[in-house]
C-alpha cells in the first residue's frame, strides 16, 4: 500500500512499556514494573524458574474449609490426610516444583501417621525453608481456586495476603482467582474443590 511504511515505524520490544518503544516523537507511556519483568531484568531468564501445582479434594460435612490458610465460612470442608487446604497444596507443590523438588506427597506422605490433620500452612513453610535451602525463593505465585460453591470474590484478598504471608512475599506478588466448572464434573456438581498454581522461583541471594 502507498506509504503504508512512510507512516508507520517498526516498535521494538521493551518490558518496561506496555506498546513497546513509542516513536521518537512521542512521549513514553510508561508503567509499573511487574513481579516477573523485575526478576527477568535483575536475574536473567536463565535464572528464573517456574513450576505448576494442582490439587483437587472432596467436599464433606463436618470438616471447616480451609483455603490458603483462611477457613472460610461453608456447611462442608475438605476431606484430607491433612487439613485438606487445596490450595495450599498446589502452592506448594508448584514451589517444590520450581526448584526441583520432590513433590508434596513424596515429602509428607499421606501414609505417615505424623502428617494426619497437619496444618497445610506448616507444610507451605518447610517448602519454602527446602526452597532457600536449594538456593531459591519466590518471586510471585498465580492462584486459581476451582469450586461451584462457595463463593469466594470476598474471600480472595485475605487468601492472597495469607498465601503471601507464609512465602514472604508482598500481596502485590500473589494473585487469587475463582472459577466455577459452569456444574461440569466433580467440582461443578459441588463434591470437589480443586486448585491449580503457578509459582515462579528466583535465586535467593
Amino acid at each position: 500500500m502507498p506509504g503504508l511504511h512512510s507512516r508507520t515505524r517498526r516498535r521494538k520490544f521493551s518490558p518496561l512499556y506496555g506498546d513497546g518503544l513509542p516513536p521518537s516523537n512521542e512521549p513514553r507511556r510508561a508503567r509499573p514494573v511487574l513481579a516477573c519483568e523485575e526478576a527477568f531484568l535483575t536475574h536473567g531468564a536463565d535464572d528464573m524458574r517456574v513450576g505448576l501445582g494442582t490439587d483437587i479434594h472432596r467436599l464433606e460435612a463436618g470438616r471447616p474449609l480451609m483455603l490458603g490458610g483462611v477457613e472460610i465460612p461453608f456447611d462442608q470442608g475438605l476431606r484430607g490426610h491433612s487439613d485438606g487446604d487445596v490450595l495450599l497444596h498446589a502452592v506448594t507443590d508448584a514451589l517444590l516444583g520450581a526448584c526441583g523438588l520432590p513433590d508434596i506427597g513424596e515429602l509428607f506422605p499421606d501414609t505417615d501417621p505424623q502428617y494426619a490433620g497437619a496444618d497445610s500452612r506448616e507444610l507451605l513453610r518447610q517448602a519454602v525453608r527446602r526452597a532457600a535451602t536449594a538456593g531459591y525463593r519466590p518471586s510471585n505465585i498465580d492462584c486459581v481456586v476451582h469450586a461451584e460453591a462457595p463463593k469466594l470474590s470476598a474471600h480472595k484478598l485475605v487468601i492472597a495476603e495469607s498465601i503471601a504471608d507464609l512465602v514472604e512475599l508482598p500481596a502485590e506478588r500473589v494473585s487469587v482467582k475463582a472459577k466455577t466448572h459452569e456444574g461440569l464434573g466433580p467440582v461443578g456438581e459441588g463434591r470437589a474443590i480443586a486448585a491449580s498454581v503457578v509459582a515462579a522461583v528466583i535465586p535467593a541471594t
